[in-house]
């Protein structure tokens, strides 16, 4: 039982192209959740600003 290696690169290969799409969505949710706290926490500034007035 001999394996080539020319079927052994496209699962490899396509495993290599998920992974990669994984930390790029996953870097994607990162920074919008950064981008959310950053809004709920300046807005919740903005209302304590208001309340103070």
């Amino acid at each position: 039982m001999r394996r080539s290696w020319v079927d052994m690169p496209i699962p490899v290969f396509s495993l290599v192209v998920l992974t990669e799409q994984y930390k790029w969505l996953d870097g994607k949710i990162e920074r919008e959740i950064q981008a959310v706290e950053m809004l709920s926490l300046w807005l919740r500034s903005n209302q304590r600003e208001k309340r103070k007035e």
